[in-house]
């Protein structure tokens, strides 16, 4: 048996202290530090925003191309309504990256972004348009937790979920529904501290994809 097992030195691991992801609220001061386009280990690209508080407490939206159940062409008119109608799935999407896109950089009258033809034509054009016009820009966030427990910014329906700082907090937009989850669901594996909430809903890991199950 080894000796000197049972000792505190000037060595010994410091327990953690506090957490490093946002928890659900409005939180102010923040910045969107981060926008990657990547594909998790299985091939599916996805992009993410990523925002910061002046603790390095982060919280993400995770974005996935939509899988059409048929070609176009052969849809019924309600699958046409529910994927691409006023309030359809990928009209919805793209809202909420005009709604980020508009809080660093208006998008003037002539302005295309992406092609149309491909979802990493979109997410690399949006990082082209950007560029670094977000960096160092102070942003008001809404989060909430997802359906599996882990925290996300609010980008729910048509409703703000992200405001430029210059926005006196009087006249906010960011406010909370009756359907927003600030409590956490109950699910059989709870989130680690040490984790932020990450990629649509999956832990983080050194390269933020590892654990994805796609």
């Amino acid at each position: 048996m080894q000796d000197n097992i049972y000792k505190i030195t000037k060595d010994t691991l410091n327990s953690q202290e506090g957490i490093n992801y946002l928890l659900p609220g409005i939180h102010e001061d923040c910045e969107l530090v981060e926008i990657v386009y990547d594909k998790t280990n299985k091939g599916n690209e996805f992009i993410a925003f990523y925002v910061e508080n002046d603790k390095g407490q982060r919280v993400s939206l995770t974005e996935w191309p939509t899988k059409l159940p048929r070609p176009v062409e052969a849809m019924s008119n309600d699958e046409k309504q529910l994927y691409f109608g006023e309030r359809g799935i990928i009209p919805m999407q793209l809202s909420r990256f005009k709604q980020i896109i508009e809080v660093f950089k208006p998008i003037e009258e002539d302005t295309q972004i992406g092609n149309g033809s491909t979802f990493k034509d979109l997410a690399e054009g949006i990082i082209a348009y950007l560029k670094d016009s977000y960096k160092g820009v102070k942003i008001r966030v809404k989060v909430v937790f997802d359906n599996k427990g882990y925290t996300t910014l609010a980008a729910k329906y048509n409703r703000r979920f992200i405001e430029p700082m210059t926005v006196a907090k009087e006249d906010t937009k960011l406010i909370f529904f009756g359907d927003d989850k600030i409590e956490r669901p109950k699910r059989d594996i709870e989130q680690n501290d040490g984790l932020p909430s990450d990629l649509s809903g999956n832990k983080s890991t050194d390269n933020g994809k590892d654990d994805l199950p796609f």
